[in-house]
């Protein structure tokens, strides 16, 4: 309990400090959007391949976890997107594919990664990682394919729009990391110490810059106008997938450190990315922000409890996989 609470305390504590820095203007409104890109393309990326990269093949390829994260997000997400549509018949399949995105996935790069690395170690960034994977290579093309074709009639430009958009993602230097990081392990390389301490140095930046950088991304303002349906996304979001997410884990027998990556990754708030694809495509950002702000305030308490739940269950779990 008290490594647990070592860790759980000065996680929200990160996150507190980072709201309270732009809520009272000691740093300025745009910081978050720095430490994202910072996040994003140098903390992430070095860990990420670091991790992949000394690891053997056989950690990567965890198959009962990567079928169960399908089966946990399409169970969450095409009946998501079959009610969205039904409710607002006048929106188009594109809007209805976002929402279901929003409220289906998580934001395992930014939120479940970091603390996976936090209360895992190494063998929780792997299953971050996986997950990441799955729903950039699955999932989000699925999404930009629905909504290009709410925008676009003609069909060539359908396809050369998802075209562009899906080699757009896996340009992504968090996916491109994860797969350099799986050919070095396959080419059974010695990684240079030099390297090593220079990859890991800089992902160990990764946690708090992230934990700082969502607190410091909550806007209420869109919370408040879109309190409603907000509610309603949110409840489903935060409590019936992970919900779903454990009993899948249940019925395929993942262990426990498996267990508790499936359920915390679809615990961790609204993807970042469905802000992005929403104001790409006008489909309600608003919305989607608001949908972001709120299920990371409610992700504070959630994770949290999750954590402490998960450590009573298993008082070795954190203690023998971290560090």
């Amino acid at each position: 309990m008290e490594i647990v609470v070592n860790i759980l305390i000065p996680m929200f504590l990160i996150m507190l400090t980072g709201f309270l820095c732009i809520h009272f203007k000691i740093l300025p409104q745009e910081t978050p959007h720095f430490l994202i890109s910072f996040i994003f393309n140098v903390a992430a990326p070095a860990l990420i391949f670091i991790g992949m990269a000394t690891a053997p093949l056989s950690q990567i390829f965890h198959w009962d976890f990567i079928f169960a994260t399908i089966i946990a997000i399409a169970i969450c997400f095409f009946p998501w997107m079959f009610f969205i549509k039904k409710c607002y018949p006048q929106k188009s399949t594109g809007f209805a594919a976002l929402i279901a995105y929003s409220v289906s996935l998580g934001n395992s790069a930014f939120i479940g990664l970091p603390i996976l690395v936090l209360v895992a170690g190494s063998k929780g960034m792997i299953l971050a990682v996986v997950s990441s994977v799955i729903v950039v290579s699955i999932f989000m093309p699925s999404v930009i394919y629905f909504m290009n074709k709410s925008i676009n009639k003609n069909t060539e430009k359908v396809k050369y729009g998802v075209l562009k958009d899906v080699l757009k993602i896996f340009k992504n230097p968090i996916v491109l990391s994860g797969f350099l990081g799986i050919l070095y392990s396959a080419a059974n390389l010695p990684m240079p110490a030099v390297a090593k301490s220079y990859f890991t140095t800089l992902g160990s930046a990764l946690a708090p810059v992230a934990l700082f950088a969502v607190g410091a991304g909550i806007m209420w303002a869109n919370i408040k106008d879109y309190w409603k349906i907000l509610s309603v996304m949110s409840f489903f979001k935060m409590i019936i997938c992970p919900a779903i997410a454990y009993l899948v884990a249940v019925l395929l027998h993942l262990n426990n450190l498996e267990t508790f990556a499936l359920v915390l990754i679809a615990a961790v708030p609204s993807p970042k990315t469905a802000y992005i694809l929403a104001e790409e495509y006008n489909f309600e950002p608003e919305l989607m922000a608001g949908h972001i702000a709120l299920t990371t305030v409610i992700g504070v308490v959630t994770i949290f409890g999750l954590i402490l739940f998960a450590s009573s269950v298993d008082p070795t779990l954190f203690k023998a996989l971290a560090g």
